[in-house]
């Protein structure tokens, strides 16, 4: 039986450390990188991942925002996961992502345990670990393209106390004691209200 490992999205791998970094230098690890103006963003991406791919991801995502083709998503996720790829696509949210780091990061547990849902790649749910280095994190996304690249970077930064796990949130979530983070559908992150029991799905009315 053969296992093949998804090489890591990390294009630029630093010493493994635990000391806490800033959101900033934590993002340029993954190549993602600030822009006052999209059309350099543009220019900039096409560069770094090439016209091909860049293509693809723009074709694939109207045809999934706007039309709902479950196949364009998965042909999305397919180019987002290569390697040295979501750094530069995702350079257009880099406030966005910073932001949402800074929001959730007073909220941080010093101990005991967090699950980031809607994790994507985890690039924010290792550096929330990064920050509290005693905490136990646990990631959850439904597309396991993510999850494998996500362990692979943990993995790969020496980072110990995060783990990842596929889960669809439309059907349940591991059921664990934990301070939650969650992911809009929309794709923005948000601080939820905090819960330190088991989350349990709510009932829909009968109608």
């Amino acid at each position: 039986m053969t296992t093949t490992t998804r090489p890591s999205a990390t294009t630029a791998i630093p010493k493994p450390t635990f000391e806490p970094v800033t959101i900033d230098t934590h993002l340029a690890t993954y190549g993602l990188r600030e822009f006052d103006d999209a059309r350099a963003h543009r220019r900039w991406m096409r560069r770094k991942i090439g016209p091909e791919i860049a293509d693809t991801i723009d074709q694939n995502a109207e045809a999934f925002s706007d039309h709902h083709i479950l196949e364009a998503q998965e042909r999305l996720y397919a180019a987002l996961t290569r390697p040295g790829v979501f750094g530069p696509a995702s350079s257009s949210r880099f406030g966005a992502v910073r932001a949402s780091a800074e929001v959730v990061l007073p909220y941080l547990p010093v101990t005991g345990a967090m699950l980031d849902l809607g994790c994507g790649p985890g690039h924010l749910t290792l550096w929330y670990a990064r920050q509290s280095p005693s905490a136990t994190n646990t990631g959850c996304d439904r597309e396991p393209a993510f999850i494998c690249v996500a362990t692979s970077d943990a993995t790969c930064l020496g980072i110990e106390n995060v783990t990842y796990v596929v889960a669809d949130l439309t059907t349940g979530i591991p059921h664990l004691a934990i301070r939650t983070h969650r992911q809009h559908p929309i794709g923005r992150r948000c601080s939820c209200r905090f819960r330190h029991r088991p989350i349990q799905r709510r009932r829909q009315p009968a109608l």
